[in-house]
């Protein structure tokens, strides 16, 4: 649909770009996502575990640490590729990581496209000469 239409107003719309717009608003979601949303439960079942008994925080304690490392690398993934095809549940998903990863997923974008994309994981000085 999207490039039928730029097409009739008369934009050039690039192969690439026609495989990556939604087909539909369903929830189809992939293996990988599956599983996501599987750790994210598990994630959240620990921390209330957690807070529920602080008694079994020392036995508890490894997994919390191995949920907050998956939590961070779920962040990642999500924001390059979204979970929903739903945008409003896509969000939602992106607080709840939030909550986990401890930082917002939305003010994470600029910071990683500069640092991971545009910088090449190297600072500024050996890309433009300014730091």
């Amino acid at each position: 649909m999207w490039v039928r239409l730029g097409r009739e107003l008369g934009a050039d719309v690039p192969a690439r770009t026609r495989s990556l717009e939604p087909k539909d608003t369903t929830m189809s979601l992939r293996t990988s996502d599956y599983r996501t949303l599987a750790w994210v439960a598990l994630a959240a079942a620990t921390v209330a575990v957690q807070f529920a008994r602080p008694d079994w925080v020392v036995y508890l304690c490894w997994l919390g640490c191995y949920f907050a490392l998956c939590c961070g690398v779920i962040a990642h993934n999500h924001n390059h590729c979204p979970t929903f095809r739903n945008k409003r549940i896509d969000r939602a998903f992106g607080n709840v990581l939030s909550i986990f990863y401890g930082y917002p997923t939305f003010a994470w974008v600029p910071t990683h496209n500069l640092n991971h994309h545009k910088y090449v994981n190297r600072g500024r000085s050996a890309c433009c000469g300014r730091w």
